[in-house]
């Protein structure tokens, strides 16, 4: 991994438009639940970059621990740690 180079290899842009193409739900000010992202009202371009970024890389980070022949990485691993209680 320390070979790799993760931001490079992401493809933000991809990510963008897998984002865009999604179902995205937020809280409007009246708490009503309404169509957020990309074309409406509650966009943030800042927000998406960054969801836009983390989703790259990780699909980067996964595929070179797959292909290092580790097999179902996990981000959520310190969460699932028999006998933690938080």
């Amino acid at each position: 991994m320390r070979s790799t180079d993760l931001v490079a290899g992401a493809d933000v842009r991809a990510a963008i438009s897998k984002l865009r193409s999604e179902d995205y739900q937020v809280h409007s000010p009246d708490g009503k639940m309404v169509q957020g992202g990309f074309g409406t009202p509650f966009y943030n371009a800042d927000y998406e970059y960054d969801q836009a970024v983390t989703a790259a890389v990780q699909t980067e980070i996964l595929a070179a621990a797959a292909a290092a022949g580790h097999s179902g990485p996990s981000y959520t691993g310190q969460t699932r740690c028999k006998g933690e209680t938080w």
